[in-house]
């Protein structure tokens, strides 16, 4: 069943509920966090949307993009850092996927979702508070549909 709204903030919270089940993730933020106490976190941020109209009658689709970064403190862990990296990104993926079915697409916030898994051509470093996290990128882009009454 279509949604009957555009709206941003409920895959924000079915994302992070989705990587916050992935084992080894220690923390999940919303938006980008300024710091982080813990070694392995993931934080999922709005990355913007596309809204178009699609049919007289008031039918509009929305195109919404996320950002969920996987990250690691690194603190000279490099080794720890990539193999946790890959397992949480390869992991998250897997849950993702395993989302999919039609009725419940993120808790039944979207119509439909696809995974961008690969961002980057080499490795993700940030400073979040003075320490080094490396990050692997993942952008999710998902699409709502409304209808609005033509007056």
């Amino acid at each position: 069943m279509p949604t009957t709204a555009i709206d941003a903030e409920a895959p924000i919270a079915a994302l992070a509920a989705l990587v916050d089940a992935v084992p080894g993730i220690q923390t999940v933020y919303t938006g980008t966090p300024e710091s982080s106490a813990t070694r392995v976190m993931a934080y999922v941020a709005f990355l913007g949307a596309d809204v178009q109209d699609k049919a007289l009658g008031g039918l509009f689709r929305g195109r919404l993009r996320y950002f969920v970064g996987i990250g690691y403190r690194v603190e000279k862990a490099e080794t720890a850092a990539e193999t946790t990296m890959a397992q949480a990104s390869t992991d998250f993926i897997m849950a993702f996927y395993a989302n999919r079915n039609a009725h419940t697409l993120l808790g039944g916030t979207v119509d439909s979702m696809e995974l961008i898994a690969s961002q980057s051509s080499e490795p993700v470093y940030t400073t979040l508070n003075g320490r080094e996290f490396r990050v692997v990128p993942h952008i999710v882009e998902v699409t709502q549909h409304q209808t609005v009454p033509v007056t």
